[in-house]
């Protein structure tokens, strides 16, 4: 089996995750428009990076939501 590097993963990763039929339940009724959630793509997201042998940690504060992916084969 090809032993594939962070970028090369990640790019299968965002290949697989844009073919997902996501739905948005996030909804701004002053504006009138539908968002997703962090709980619409969450799970899927996770399902993906672990298929390609890759983990993400998700730090969340006030200012600044960030996901750190790490590969897990090295």
């Amino acid at each position: 089996m090809e032993k594939k590097n962070i970028y090369q993963k990640l790019m299968e990763v965002r290949t697989n995750f844009h073919k997902l039929e996501l739905k948005k339940s996030g909804h701004n009724k002053f504006a009138n428009f539908k968002y997703y959630e962090l709980g619409d793509f969450l799970i899927q997201t996770t399902k993906l990076l672990n298929e390609k042998g890759l983990c993400h940690i998700v730090t969340i504060d006030n200012e600044l939501d960030k996901m750190t992916v790490v590969n897990i084969d090295n």
